[in-house]
């Protein structure tokens, strides 16, 4: 029983998915975690996320009309995790993005993304054998990789407008820190996340993102199925890029911040674990405003092995 309840848990687990901003486009955020299994469990699976935006695109002369798009990115991932031993964790992330924009002509960037590595240390397991209260804290860091396809900044990109680059072309450092608190059916969970970027080669530096989301769950079962559903918060702040980071050129157009209503269910039968979320922003204030995110959806599916 103790397995059922840890793999359902986990089900609600969703990535932060990479991003040059959570709200819009490419490749460097952090990766959180959410619920997370009570018990050493190694695990492989696919995600994917869909996150649609609207932008206001203002031109450098007046003489020219104010144009605006849609953007669409969907990023397909795998993911694991492998424990070692009683206390350390090891995740990885391999996304593959698909990016879409109506701008202009339209336009697609599609490739793979930036892989990332997290190591977590559980600082406190659960200390109730007797299962009414149950928490667990856990925390850890990692890499970033610049793996993914990366052309370069336009002209275009640097004036604020959506980045649609899979990778960011630079190392990146992730922190995250993960507590659990369950009395009983009912829980509450807090995923905060960090990543701390760094310039590329071309001296363009992504702004550094704090992801904080609190989740509320239930858990309920029904004969072999058990259901976790769920309703939280998540606030999403991205600090501004920078054209050059070196001689410290800011880029006054990027940066701002998201706060989203989250609602999601899960479902278990046996090893396997379903996922489906739904977020929608209730406050937002990106790009100066000019860039406006509409919704996300995220699933899943994983195998505990």
């Amino acid at each position: 029983m103790k397995y059922t309840i840890g793999c359902v848990l986990l089900i609600v687990c969703m990535l932060h998915v990479s991003k040059a901003c959570d709200v819009c486009g490419a490749s460097s955020s952090g990766q959180g975690l959410g619920l997370l299994p009570q018990m050493n469990r190694h695990f492989a699976g696919i995600q994917y996320q869909y996150v649609e935006l609207h932008s206001r695109h203002v031109p450098l002369s007046e003489l020219k009309p104010v144009t605006y798009s849609n953007e669409y990115y969907r990023t397909a991932q795998l993911w694991g995790r492998y424990c070692i031993g009683d206390r350390w964790q090891l995740f990885v992330f391999a996304p593959y993005r698909f990016n879409n924009s109506t701008h202009l002509q339209g336009n697609s960037a599609n490739g793979v993304g930036d892989i990332s590595i997290l190591v977590n240390y559980v600082l406190v397991p659960n200390s109730d054998s007797y299962g009414v209260i149950q928490h667990r804290l856990q925390a850890g860091t990692g890499i970033k990789l610049p793996t993914g396809k990366y052309t370069g900044i336009s002209e275009q990109d640097k004036r604020g407008l959506p980045n649609m680059q899979p990778g960011s072309g630079a190392f990146d450092i992730p922190f995250n820190t993960n507590y659990t608190l369950q009395y009983r059916s009912i829980g509450l969970n807090t995923d905060v996340s960090y990543v701390l970027t760094t310039a590329g080669a071309d001296g363009y530096k992504y702004g550094n993102k704090l992801n904080v989301q609190l989740n509320s769950f239930y858990r309920t079962k029904y004969r072999s199925v058990i259901l976790l559903p769920m309703v939280g918060l998540r606030a999403e702040h991205s600090g501004h890029d920078y054209d050059n980071y070196t001689k410290k050129w800011q880029n006054q157009q990027s940066g701002g911040y998201i706060l989203s209503y989250v609602a999601g269910m899960q479902l278990y039968i046996k090893q396997i674990g379903v996922q489906l979320q739904y977020s929608r922003p209730c406050a937002q204030y990106y790009s100066v405003g000019n860039i406006n995110a509409v919704q996300r959806l995220d699933t899943g599916l994983m195998i505990l092995l």
